[in-house]
């Protein structure tokens, strides 16, 4: 049976793929649009329709690479507890997970990142208006892969901190 660190753990990739999946069921050109294009306009009245449809195309393009590069630092997280769990249940916070990376738990969620980017750019393309594209797949991936550098980065820079911290001297010996 797990316990609750992993279940709280693997919650958080759940609902976050959850986030995703409801992305892909309403997150169209068409929807995204109407809320963006007023806005633009508001902001920007002389705005030419080309420049507006440059901004939604990069802005999607970010939500696309942002939400991927946040689902793999959840499964990390996920893949790490379920690891360290096993080892000692007191040091499971985010803090010990930077101070001790795991490749293992790097390249699975690379692997489960590249899968639900996979099904979910399939899934589009089962959906009428919707396109699916190897190169979102990428994108997705690359956002993943970003994150997994940043673990290792925060973890390498907690590391060498913690190696470089002088040791606490001995009280000095008193005398009676």
């Amino acid at each position: 049976m797990m316990n609750t660190p992993v279940r709280r753990a693997w919650a958080l990739s759940l609902l976050w793929i959850t986030v995703i999946g409801l992305e892909s069921f309403g997150g169209s050109v068409e929807n995204t649009g109407h809320l963006l294009y007023p806005l633009l306009k508001l902001l920007f009245p002389k705005i030419s329709f080309l420049r507006e449809f440059q901004i939604h195309y990069c802005l999607r393009k970010a939500g696309h690479f942002l939400g991927y590069c946040v689902l793999s630092l959840t499964l990390y997280r996920s893949w790490w507890v379920t690891f360290a769990s096993r080892i000692a249940l007191d040091r499971l916070s985010w803090r010990e997970m930077f101070r001790a990376w795991s490749w293992r738990a790097a390249l699975l969620s690379l692997v489960g990142t590249l899968a639900v980017a996979g099904f979910d750019e399939w899934h589009q393309s089962l959906v009428p208006g919707r396109t699916a594209s190897f190169l979102d797949v990428a994108l997705d991936e690359l956002g993943g892969f970003l994150a997994q550098m940043a673990i290792v980065t925060i973890s390498s820079v907690a590391i060498t901190r913690k190696i470089r911290q002088p040791k606490a001297e001995p009280p000095p010996l008193t005398s009676a």
